[in-house]
């Protein structure tokens, strides 16, 4: 199943980074999003990635709760989804969204 069906609601993340005045959200799949960083979080525990568009970098995060209340099987899909991630460093987020998992 690919990642946008498996994380119905949840993928893409909510993106947060530095806006300004004129700047628009980002939200979504934009072109040109490309992951840069992935880290596990174990205090939450959470996945954090870091992407990059226009020379601007965004944040967004996915909770070991949320992925519970939408799958079952939880423990596993948090594990595939960060080594996942990890191995899709520099790839665009819309890509990551059609990889299977």
């Amino acid at each position: 199943m690919r990642v946008r069906d498996r994380l119905k609601g949840l993928w893409p993340p909510n993106w947060s980074g530095c806006y300004g005045e004129g700047t628009q959200f980002l939200i979504g799949e934009p072109e040109g999003l490309v992951l840069k960083r992935v880290e596990l979080k174990s205090d939450l525990p959470s996945i954090l990635i870091s992407a990059e568009s226009g020379g601007k970098s965004y944040t967004g995060v996915f909770t070991r709760d949320a992925l519970e209340v939408i799958n079952p099987d939880y423990p596993e899909l948090f594990q595939n989804l960060f080594v996942l991630l990890k191995s899709s460093i520099g790839k665009e987020i819309r890509q990551i969204g059609d990889s299977e998992i």
